[in-house]
């Protein structure tokens, strides 16, 4: 009778293990899993990626008309130098693709900024109101487009306007 219970024991043991072995196994679940995850972990490191590089060149846009803005104050105005010194100070867009506008102005400074007065150079004739001194600025504005690295078409995304501007006054 001992026998009997063992060698039934034993049966009933095996079959159990026989059952879980065919329903609780996880060899594959991991790869899976990867393969349902790895895309979007794939898009989200692609988005971080554009957005880094679009914050990038916005910054350089900036860093190149703030070149243009320390030429400016240095050598004072000439159009066609203050414009190489923005574009030269591109890396990225090396020259192309970045739009530059520079304009010279007389003008009167303020809190919220500089009242223009005319274009061109001061004459002896411009004055502002109050306590502040007429002076010749020069105003530095640059643009370009960046194109995203990959077309989100469902997203209507693709291309951003990057624009800087910067006044200065010049002697």
């Amino acid at each position: 009778m001992y026998r009997e219970i063992v060698h039934s024991k034993r049966t009933a043991v095996t079959m159990w293990q026989t059952i879980r072995r065919f329903t609780f196994r996880t060899d594959g679940t991991a790869l899976i899993e990867f393969a349902i995850i790895a895309p979007l972990i794939f898009v989200i490191v692609l988005g971080v990626l554009d957005f880094g590089l679009l914050a990038f060149r916005q910054m350089e846009v900036q860093n190149a008309v703030q070149a243009g803005a320390e030429y400016a104050i240095q050598f004072g105005y000439s159009s066609t130098s203050i414009s190489t010194a923005v574009k030269n100070a591109s890396p990225t867009f090396a020259g192309e693709g970045l739009s530059v506008t520079v304009n010279e102005f007389c003008g009167c400074p303020s809190s919220t900024g500089v009242t223009e007065i005319s274009t061109g150079t001061c004459t002896a004739t411009s004055t502002c109101t109050g306590s502040t001194v007429v002076g010749n600025y020069v105003n530095i504005s640059a643009s370009a487009t960046y194109d995203t690295v990959v077309r989100y078409a469902h997203f209507k995304l693709g291309s951003y306007p990057l624009t800087a501007s910067a006044t200065v006054r010049v002697p």
